[in-house]
């Protein structure tokens, strides 16, 4: 921002499901981070009005948080648990007592609250959100009947964390062909798989699945073997 110079973002890599909605395969912890500065600015500027010069937090609100044909609606649905501790997070206002101990615990809450600490010795809050203007993206629209969004996902080599057995499982079980699948598969199982296995310091959901795996083959499966194991069972049924 100081030196007016444009930062490089980035890939986004998404799958277009229809008008309104598309699911992001690549580029979503970025996303999602993005709006967790936004929501922490907003929630500053709510409270002090004279920390933006020319966006009030009405403004931040309308043009970068919320859509307004939907009531009350973050704009970015991330198809986990997460979604519900974005939702809370921007819902509470900046009021963090109102968080439970395990939400804080949550990266999504971590950042929020660093965010939060950083922006709070800040004045002209407004042009930090206009310089997100300056990230140069590249996206990537994948058509879900010509593509195949799954080997996309699988293929593509992140700089960050290497993604485990669990989260390619996550992304496959939510990548169904249709929307009305993937609802009944996140509120029918994975939803109930998320809130008693996340753990910020252990990958209980790979164990959980690696679990499953071995009582149906009878067979010792190894850690990084779990994922090509489970769509072997998938495409068995």
């Amino acid at each position: 921002i100081e030196k007016n110079k444009s930062h490089y973002f980035g890939t986004v890599v998404f799958v277009l499901d229809d008008i309104d909605s598309n699911s992001i395969i690549d580029g979503q912890q970025r996303i999602t981070t993005s709006l967790l500065m936004i929501t922490a600015i907003y929630h500053l500027v709510k409270r002090r009005p004279e920390l933006s010069s020319r966006l009030t937090a009405l403004d931040i609100k309308e043009k970068y948080l919320v859509n307004r044909n939907e009531t009350n609606r973050i704009k970015l649905r991330t198809v986990t648990t997460d979604d519900m501790i974005l939702q809370k997070i921007y819902d509470v206002d900046g009021d963090d007592s109102k968080l439970s101990q395990k939400e804080k615990q949550s990266n999504l809450y971590q950042a929020y609250a660093e965010f939060k600490k950083y922006f709070g010795g800040k004045d002209n809050l407004d042009r930090y959100i206009t310089g997100l203007g300056s990230f140069e993206i590249i996206t990537i629209a994948l058509d879900a009947r010509d593509d195949n969004p799954q080997r996309v996902f699988e293929s593509i080599n992140s700089t960050g964390r290497p993604l485990t057995d669990g989260d390619k499982i996550r992304n496959f079980a939510l990548m169904l062909n249709n929307e009305e699948r993937r609802k009944h598969v996140y509120k029918r199982y994975w939803l109930k798989i998320e809130q008693s296995l996340t753990d910020v310091n252990k990958d209980n959901i790979t164990d959980f699945f690696r679990s499953y795996v071995i009582s149906k083959r009878q067979a010792i499966i190894r850690l990084d073997a779990v994922y090509p194991e489970f769509k072997k069972l998938f495409e068995k049924h």
